[in-house]
Protein backbone atom coordinates (compact mmCIF):
# COMPACT_ATOMS: atom_id res chain seq x y z
CA UNK A 1 0.00 0.00 0.00
CA UNK A 2 1.39 3.82 -0.72
CA UNK A 3 4.04 2.11 -3.11
CA UNK A 4 4.78 4.45 -5.57
CA UNK A 5 6.64 1.99 -9.12
CA UNK A 6 7.30 3.23 -12.33
CA UNK A 7 5.65 2.31 -15.39
CA UNK A 8 6.60 -0.24 -17.19
CA UNK A 9 7.88 -0.11 -20.73
CA UNK A 10 6.00 -2.52 -23.47
CA UNK A 11 8.69 -5.55 -23.44
CA UNK A 12 10.47 -5.33 -27.31
CA UNK A 13 10.56 -8.49 -29.73
CA UNK A 14 13.34 -11.30 -29.46
CA UNK A 15 15.14 -11.72 -32.68
CA UNK A 16 13.47 -14.90 -33.21
CA UNK A 17 10.25 -12.72 -32.92
CA UNK A 18 11.45 -10.06 -34.93
CA UNK A 19 12.29 -12.24 -37.80
CA UNK A 20 8.66 -13.28 -37.78
CA UNK A 21 7.58 -10.09 -37.62
CA UNK A 22 9.38 -9.02 -40.65
CA UNK A 23 7.90 -12.12 -42.46
CA UNK A 24 4.53 -11.57 -42.12
CA UNK A 25 4.86 -7.51 -42.86
CA UNK A 26 6.72 -8.82 -46.14
CA UNK A 27 3.87 -10.69 -47.03
CA UNK A 28 1.44 -8.04 -46.91
CA UNK A 29 3.47 -5.67 -48.90
CA UNK A 30 3.94 -7.96 -51.08
CA UNK A 31 0.11 -8.45 -51.74
CA UNK A 32 -0.30 -4.75 -51.83
CA UNK A 33 1.98 -4.14 -54.09
CA UNK A 34 0.25 -6.90 -56.58
CA UNK A 35 -3.04 -5.40 -55.66
CA UNK A 36 -1.37 -1.75 -56.91
CA UNK A 37 -0.24 -3.47 -60.39
CA UNK A 38 -3.78 -5.04 -61.04
CA UNK A 39 -4.93 -1.45 -60.42
CA UNK A 40 -2.57 0.09 -62.73
CA UNK A 41 -0.75 1.83 -59.90
CA UNK A 42 2.39 0.24 -60.19
CA UNK A 43 5.55 2.69 -59.20
CA UNK A 44 8.99 2.14 -58.58
CA UNK A 45 8.89 3.32 -55.01
CA UNK A 46 6.05 0.46 -54.43
CA UNK A 47 8.52 -1.93 -56.12
CA UNK A 48 11.46 -0.83 -53.73
CA UNK A 49 9.32 -1.09 -50.68
CA UNK A 50 8.70 -4.80 -52.02
CA UNK A 51 12.05 -5.06 -52.55
CA UNK A 52 13.48 -3.66 -48.83
CA UNK A 53 10.67 -6.14 -47.29
CA UNK A 54 11.64 -9.42 -48.76
CA UNK A 55 15.27 -8.54 -48.31
CA UNK A 56 15.94 -6.95 -45.02
CA UNK A 57 18.61 -6.99 -42.46
CA UNK A 58 18.97 -10.38 -41.07
CA UNK A 59 20.05 -11.25 -37.23
CA UNK A 60 23.25 -12.22 -36.38
CA UNK A 61 23.28 -15.98 -36.12
CA UNK A 62 25.05 -15.48 -32.33
CA UNK A 63 22.16 -13.39 -31.00
CA UNK A 64 19.72 -15.91 -32.75
CA UNK A 65 21.85 -18.51 -30.73
CA UNK A 66 22.20 -16.66 -27.49
CA UNK A 67 18.39 -15.35 -26.80
CA UNK A 68 17.75 -19.66 -27.77
CA UNK A 69 20.47 -20.49 -24.51
CA UNK A 70 18.81 -17.60 -22.35
CA UNK A 71 15.34 -18.39 -23.08
CA UNK A 72 16.04 -21.96 -21.07
CA UNK A 73 17.04 -19.91 -17.96
CA UNK A 74 14.71 -20.17 -15.30
CA UNK A 75 14.14 -17.52 -12.77
CA UNK A 76 14.43 -17.95 -8.57
CA UNK A 77 15.02 -15.86 -5.62
CA UNK A 78 18.26 -15.80 -3.78
CA UNK A 79 18.95 -14.48 -0.70
CA UNK A 80 22.81 -13.64 -1.30
CA UNK A 81 21.33 -9.94 -2.98
CA UNK A 82 18.21 -8.89 -1.22
CA UNK A 83 16.06 -6.62 -2.92
CA UNK A 84 16.60 -3.27 -2.35
CA UNK A 85 13.80 -1.74 -2.85
CA UNK A 86 12.27 -2.89 0.73
CA UNK A 87 15.36 -1.94 2.54
CA UNK A 88 14.59 1.65 3.16
CA UNK A 89 11.50 -0.04 5.01
CA UNK A 90 14.02 -2.58 7.03
CA UNK A 91 12.32 -5.50 4.89
CA UNK A 92 14.90 -7.77 3.74
CA UNK A 93 13.47 -9.87 0.70
CA UNK A 94 14.92 -12.38 -1.55
CA UNK A 95 15.66 -11.16 -4.95
CA UNK A 96 14.48 -12.64 -8.34
CA UNK A 97 17.88 -13.66 -10.73
CA UNK A 98 18.05 -15.38 -13.66
CA UNK A 99 19.72 -18.86 -12.98
CA UNK A 100 21.04 -20.83 -15.89
CA UNK A 101 20.30 -24.80 -16.67
CA UNK A 102 22.18 -27.29 -15.34
CA UNK A 103 23.22 -29.03 -18.78
CA UNK A 104 23.28 -28.19 -21.75
CA UNK A 105 24.37 -30.10 -25.02
CA UNK A 106 26.12 -29.50 -28.12
CA UNK A 107 26.25 -31.94 -31.11
CA UNK A 108 28.76 -31.81 -34.16
CA UNK A 109 27.73 -33.75 -36.97
CA UNK A 110 30.77 -35.72 -38.27
CA UNK A 111 29.48 -37.37 -41.80
CA UNK A 112 30.62 -34.35 -43.51
CA UNK A 113 32.82 -31.70 -43.69
CA UNK A 114 32.61 -29.46 -40.71
CA UNK A 115 34.08 -25.99 -41.99
CA UNK A 116 37.00 -25.15 -39.19
CA UNK A 117 35.79 -21.51 -38.95
CA UNK A 118 31.92 -22.75 -38.32
CA UNK A 119 33.08 -25.19 -35.37
CA UNK A 120 35.53 -22.52 -34.13
CA UNK A 121 32.59 -19.64 -34.41
CA UNK A 122 30.15 -21.74 -32.95
CA UNK A 123 32.57 -23.22 -29.71
CA UNK A 124 33.45 -19.53 -29.02
CA UNK A 125 29.59 -18.58 -28.55
CA UNK A 126 29.14 -21.69 -25.93
CA UNK A 127 32.42 -20.98 -24.04
CA UNK A 128 31.11 -17.31 -23.53
CA UNK A 129 27.92 -18.88 -22.18
CA UNK A 130 30.30 -21.25 -19.89
CA UNK A 131 31.85 -18.17 -19.13
CA UNK A 132 29.08 -16.10 -17.82
CA UNK A 133 27.05 -19.21 -16.39
CA UNK A 134 29.50 -20.90 -14.34
CA UNK A 135 27.10 -23.60 -12.90
CA UNK A 136 26.23 -25.19 -16.14
CA UNK A 137 27.75 -28.35 -17.59
CA UNK A 138 28.22 -28.55 -21.35
CA UNK A 139 27.55 -32.35 -23.09
CA UNK A 140 29.70 -32.82 -26.07
CA UNK A 141 28.66 -35.50 -28.72
CA UNK A 142 30.11 -36.74 -32.23
CA UNK A 143 27.91 -38.41 -34.31
CA UNK A 144 27.08 -39.41 -37.65
CA UNK A 145 24.90 -42.44 -38.11
CA UNK A 146 25.88 -43.15 -34.93
CA UNK A 147 27.24 -41.28 -31.37
CA UNK A 148 31.45 -41.66 -32.09
CA UNK A 149 32.10 -39.51 -29.71
CA UNK A 150 30.60 -37.98 -26.13
CA UNK A 151 32.54 -35.78 -23.48
CA UNK A 152 31.26 -32.93 -20.50
CA UNK A 153 33.19 -29.81 -19.64
CA UNK A 154 32.63 -26.59 -17.42
CA UNK A 155 34.06 -23.01 -17.05
CA UNK A 156 36.89 -25.04 -15.37
CA UNK A 157 37.90 -26.65 -18.70
CA UNK A 158 38.07 -23.79 -20.70
CA UNK A 159 38.98 -22.91 -23.83
CA UNK A 160 37.43 -25.82 -25.43
CA UNK A 161 39.47 -28.05 -27.68
CA UNK A 162 36.50 -29.85 -30.02
CA UNK A 163 37.96 -32.54 -32.33
CA UNK A 164 35.44 -33.96 -34.65
CA UNK A 165 35.06 -38.02 -34.88
CA UNK A 166 33.54 -39.98 -37.23
CA UNK A 167 32.43 -39.35 -40.89
CA UNK A 168 29.79 -42.51 -41.86
CA UNK A 169 26.36 -41.23 -42.83
CA UNK A 170 23.52 -38.85 -41.21
CA UNK A 171 21.09 -39.76 -38.89
CA UNK A 172 20.05 -37.51 -36.41
CA UNK A 173 17.55 -39.59 -33.79
CA UNK A 174 20.99 -41.89 -32.46
CA UNK A 175 22.20 -38.25 -30.71
CA UNK A 176 19.27 -37.07 -29.79
CA UNK A 177 17.69 -40.56 -28.15
CA UNK A 178 21.04 -40.42 -26.02
CA UNK A 179 20.60 -36.66 -25.16
CA UNK A 180 16.76 -37.35 -24.02
CA UNK A 181 17.69 -40.83 -22.12
CA UNK A 182 20.43 -39.13 -20.01
CA UNK A 183 19.06 -38.58 -16.30
CA UNK A 184 18.87 -35.89 -16.41
CA UNK A 185 18.48 -34.54 -19.70
CA UNK A 186 19.69 -31.59 -20.96
CA UNK A 187 17.84 -28.53 -21.29
CA UNK A 188 18.22 -28.06 -24.96
CA UNK A 189 20.42 -28.83 -28.23
CA UNK A 190 22.54 -27.29 -30.17
CA UNK A 191 23.11 -29.20 -33.53
CA UNK A 192 25.64 -28.04 -35.64
CA UNK A 193 24.92 -30.04 -39.38
CA UNK A 194 24.64 -29.11 -42.39
CA UNK A 195 21.53 -30.43 -42.41
CA UNK A 196 21.41 -33.40 -44.96
CA UNK A 197 20.10 -36.74 -42.94
CA UNK A 198 17.46 -38.70 -41.75
CA UNK A 199 14.68 -37.48 -38.62
CA UNK A 200 13.67 -39.44 -36.44
CA UNK A 201 9.51 -40.24 -36.85
CA UNK A 202 9.04 -38.13 -33.36
CA UNK A 203 10.61 -35.11 -32.48
CA UNK A 204 12.80 -35.17 -28.86
CA UNK A 205 11.08 -33.35 -25.89
CA UNK A 206 14.00 -31.38 -25.66
CA UNK A 207 13.99 -27.98 -27.31
CA UNK A 208 16.64 -28.42 -30.90
CA UNK A 209 18.73 -25.08 -32.34
CA UNK A 210 19.87 -26.50 -36.10
CA UNK A 211 23.30 -24.59 -36.39
CA UNK A 212 23.52 -25.35 -40.30
CA UNK A 213 26.62 -24.58 -42.54
CA UNK A 214 26.97 -24.11 -46.17
CA UNK A 215 25.21 -20.42 -46.40
CA UNK A 216 22.12 -22.79 -46.70
CA UNK A 217 19.28 -23.40 -44.67
CA UNK A 218 16.83 -26.44 -45.72
CA UNK A 219 13.84 -27.44 -43.77
CA UNK A 220 13.60 -29.62 -40.17
CA UNK A 221 10.65 -31.24 -39.14
CA UNK A 222 11.26 -29.82 -35.95
CA UNK A 223 13.19 -27.47 -33.84
CA UNK A 224 14.75 -23.88 -35.05
CA UNK A 225 16.93 -23.51 -38.28
CA UNK A 226 19.21 -21.04 -38.24
CA UNK A 227 21.66 -20.63 -41.04
CA UNK A 228 25.78 -19.79 -40.74
CA UNK A 229 27.91 -17.61 -42.60
CA UNK A 230 30.28 -20.51 -43.29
Amino acid sequence: MGEVRDQPHPTPPTPGALQDLLAQHAIVISSLAQQARVSGKHSASAERAVSEAQHPGTVEWQTLLLEFLSSRNTQDYTWCRPNQRYAVLGLFLPALRAAAPDNIAFVIDTSGSVPPQALTAVTAELEGYLRQYTATTLTVLYADAAVTGRASYTCDDLPLRLTPIGGGGTNFGPALTALANDDPPPACIVYLTDLAGTFPDEPPSIPVIWLVFGNLAPAAPFGKVVALPF
